[in-house]
């Protein structure tokens, strides 16, 4: 899977990361294998246990579940309705903000013969991505219907794939090896971001970011600007908010004001 953090003073102020006076350090006992930031900026760690951690924006542990499996695929969202994707159960689990399971569901055969990633968009849509034959569909669980069944037109293998999420109408899918690749809403690929190495990526405002290499890289999602800057420090993962950063290693994490 994926995922990372570094909540930031700013996309616009990184520069300003290095010289940052106020900083928390904290400590996880198990080792860490995916981040991610919720829209109000609070975090989420996942670790090898399969452990799913929260904590606000100066580093206070919130609540923590403890499964009997990690996620495929989690979508913290907006805190209140979190998302995660159990592959080896083929159900998707709903949390509510003290991770109690809220609802589980398990998507119709007919649907996907294969599910490898599901994500939301939306309330009542889902993308699905049918490793049997390379197809996006996306699915509307009040209707019950399939509104976008389209063929990836690619032979790369399902395990390939993975990370998926749906953001401001475009659907985003990580290939290893190849880059993100951004599908409109009707499922037609737009665009391509090429890149052997980016392990994740995040949104803030109309800018998708990843880090490759020592840079973080941004790109509007609407216009195509891009832009670069040079990371002052080397993190498994990083996340950005608009007040934090969050730097998140194999064990440790750090907040910067």
């Amino acid at each position: 899977m994926k995922v990372i953090l570094i909540a930031t003073i700013a996309l616009m102020n990184l520069s300003a990361f290095a010289q940052s006076s106020k900083s928390t350090s904290i400590a996880i006992s198990d080792t860490i294998v995916y981040a991610a930031v919720d829209r109000p900026g609070e975090l989420y760690i996942l670790t090898q246990g399969n452990q799913i951690q929260k904590f606000d924006q100066d580093g206070k542990l919130l609540s923590l579940y403890k499964g009997e499996r990690r996620p495929t695929l989690f979508e913290p969202g907006d805190g209140a309705r979190i998302f995660a994707y159990y592959r080896d159960l083929q159900q998707y689990w709903i949390f509510n903000p003290s991770f109690e399971v809220t609802a589980a569901h398990t998507f119709d055969a007919s649907f996907a013969i294969e599910p490898w990633l599901i994500c939301p968009a939306g309330e009542t849509n889902f993308w699905i991505l049918d490793g049997a034959d390379n197809t996006l569909k996306k699915i509307n669980t009040r209707t019950n219907t399939v509104p976008v069944d389209v063929s990836m037109n690619t032979t790369s293998a399902k395990e390939n794939f993975l990370y998926m999420r749906d953001y401001q109408n475009f659907l985003f899918i990580l290939e290893k090896g190849k880059g993100i690749l951004i599908y409109n809403g009707m499922g037609k690929l737009v665009k391509t971001i090429a890149s052997k190495s980016i392990r994740y990526f995040n949104f803030m405002g109309s800018d998708l970011y990843y880090v490759e290499g020592d840079l973080l890289k941004r790109v509007d999602i609407f216009y195509g600007e891009a832009r670069e800057e040079k990371l002052p420090i080397h993190s498994p993962f990083l996340l950005l908010t608009d007040e934090r950063t969050f730097v998140v290693g194999n064990k440790s994490i750090e907040v910067k004001r």
